[in-house]
């Protein structure tokens, strides 16, 4: 094994780590957005803030 493979190896576990954290923020900074809403909003678009919330989690 290479010192490069061996390092490489070694942040394989920090960088899954990291993109998990990233996911998880992309997906409250999305919930929030839903949650910051206006209600008008949602009666404009014929749907409701449960509904959009259910959406939203169901793509992930």
């Amino acid at each position: 094994m290479t010192k490069t493979t061996a390092r490489t190896g070694a942040f394989a576990g920090v960088r899954r780590f990291l993109d998990g954290a990233a996911d998880t923020i992309a997906f409250t900074k999305g919930a929030m957005d839903i949650c910051h809403t206006p209600e008008h909003v949602f009666r404009a678009r014929g749907t409701s803030r449960d509904q959009a919330m259910r959406d939203y989690i169901s793509r992930f």
